[in-house]
């Protein structure tokens, strides 16, 4: 006689359950299945932010990283694993304040770096570059170890000039004005970043120049 009220329920996945009832002194049961496609839900794979190590030296691609809302080089930069970026400007990279900002290649601001990453376009920059174990002198790289790190800003099409430029105006009461307009043209050889700022709200501007 049959165990009332005790079934055996199989299910594989690609395959439509079966069932049986248990029979008392009856230890192996058999089942023959049958096909049933399923249909899996949309998957999405999303690009995953891209990096590059080449020796000493490890790459940011800007655009994996930026989002539509970023103004300036600065707001990727502050997105990217193991870069910090103080209040009043300061770049640090794995807790080790940067020690030069280079424009693809160049050192303009001569380790004054507070406006560049405010005032350049994202657009600008292919690729933000971090460079450890860095040394500013030629003739002593590989040669003379140092643990400085700097940053390179790597420009898009090296070869074409661009131009950029941001203005700014603010007031307030009593008789308060704060007031910047930057202008910048970057080319492989060619770098310019010319800034005039002026306010009597007490904005030090020692962080940028």
């Amino acid at each position: 006689p049959a165990v009332k009220q005790l079934l055996l329920e199989v299910h594989v996945i690609g395959y439509k359950k079966a069932q049986t009832q248990l029979e008392v002194n009856k230890s192996s049961y058999n089942f023959i299945l049958d096909e049933q496609p399923i249909d899996l839900k949309e998957v999405e794979i999303k690009k995953k932010p891209l990096t590059i190590s080449i020796g000493d030296t490890l790459s940011y691609d800007v655009s994996s990283f930026s989002r539509l809302e970023d103004r300036s080089i600065g707001d990727v930069i502050r997105r990217l694993p193991g870069i910090t970026i103080a209040e009043n400007g300061q770049i640090s990279y794995n807790g080790k304040t940067i020690s030069n900002l280079f424009i693809h290649g160049d050192d303009l601001m001569d380790g004054r770096y507070g406006l560049a990453t405010r005032v350049i376009s994202k657009e600008m920059i292919k690729s933000v570059d971090i460079i450890q174990n860095h040394q500013p002198i030629k003739v002593l790289k590989n040669k003379v170890f140092t643990d400085d790190v700097a940053m390179n800003l790597v420009l898009k099409d090296e070869n074409k000039i661009k131009l950029g430029g941001q203005a700014m105006l603010g007031g307030g009461l009593p008789e308060q004005f704060d007031m910047a307009f930057n202008g910048m043209v970057f080319d492989k050889i060619f770098k310019m970043l010319n800034s005039l700022q002026v306010n009597n709200s007490g904005i030090d501007y020692c962080n940028d120049f």
